[in-house]
């Protein structure tokens, strides 16, 4: 955030924003690891033969914390089962391509006004 003074005396605050982090993320839960977020990071990786990267590794205590939970993830039993879906089964010439309900995030600024007491 930088705040700057104008030629004609205004004064401009800037922010600058960034989303989510530049490592991919894994969650490890019960002794079994999946990606918590940077899937088209690592599905670009994988598509280029590129198989070992930094990753930030998060410890779960229960299986919500890993991320997979919600609509457009497998299932518990499933990700945690005996043959959980792997990255490379997405790059396989047998996977199938489907549309996906496509969402999106949005932030709101409010400003609001008040008083701050100015220190001499």
């Amino acid at each position: 955030m930088s705040l700057e003074g104008s030629a004609d005396g205004q004064t401009r605050l800037s922010v600058d924003l960034t989303f989510g982090s530049p490592l991919v993320q894994v969650a490890e839960f019960e002794g079994q690891f999946s990606l918590k977020n940077g899937y088209h990071r690592v599905v670009g990786l994988l598509s280029q033969g590129i198989t070992h990267a930094p990753v930030l590794l998060v410890h779960c205590a229960n299986y919500a914390q890993t991320g997979a939970v919600g609509q457009g993830f497998f299932a518990s039993h499933i990700m945690q089962g005996p043959k959980p879906p792997l990255l490379k089964h997405y790059l396989s010439p047998f996977a199938v391509e489907f549309n996906a309900t496509e969402m999106h995030k949005a932030i709101r600024f409010r400003p609001d006004e008040f008083q701050l007491v100015v220190p001499e």
